[in-house]
């Protein structure tokens, strides 16, 4: 949430100093307060971690920081976000070694194994964190954290689960 919060102070600041440009002393207050703010929200570059909190975020993803900020800020971050990404999934163990829950298939005839397949979400391409990120954005109506908790996510993002755990 941090840098969603810095976001939405971001948008508050551009208003109020668009509402108050004619006070030239308040609106010198206003800048003197971004300038320090500026500070705070420059230390977010120095961790992909905040960027990666905010991407692995159902409900904002890359599709949020593409649009909300500035497009120098853009490619820089998402490189930082995808290095963590692969270095963190090269730690983790191989998929197979992954627990995932046994439930018994019934004896299925030939259309309800093809009905069963065709359902099954399949990621687009061999990578989990490119096909979540480059995703629809989704509300969930609980935490991030729960999200991924849940059995679902973990079987569709089994080591971007992990990490967005972790």
């Amino acid at each position: 949430r941090v840098l969603f919060s810095m976001d939405i102070l971001i948008q508050c600041l551009t208003d109020a100093l668009a509402e108050h440009a004619t006070h030239k002393e308040f609106s010198a207050r206003i800048k003197n307060a971004w300038d320090i703010f500026d500070k705070y929200y420059a230390k977010t570059d120095e961790s992909a971690f905040y960027a990666t909190a905010l991407i692995l975020h159902p409900a904002y993803r890359i599709a949020y920081i593409r649009s909300n900020w500035k497009s120098k800020w853009v490619k820089p971050t998402l490189k930082k976000v995808k290095d963590l990404w692969v270095s963190y999934k090269e730690s983790q163990p191989p998929l197979s070694s992954f627990p995932t829950s046994q439930v018994p298939t019934p004896n299925l005839d030939k259309y309800d194994l093809v009905a069963k397949n065709l359902r099954k979400q399949r990621p687009a391409s061999q990578d989990e964190y490119d096909d979540y990120s480059n995703g629809d954005q989704c509300e969930t109506g609980v935490s991030p954290l729960e999200w991924w908790c849940q059995e679902i996510q973990r079987k569709r993002w089994p080591r971007l689960s992990c990490m967005a755990i972790d």
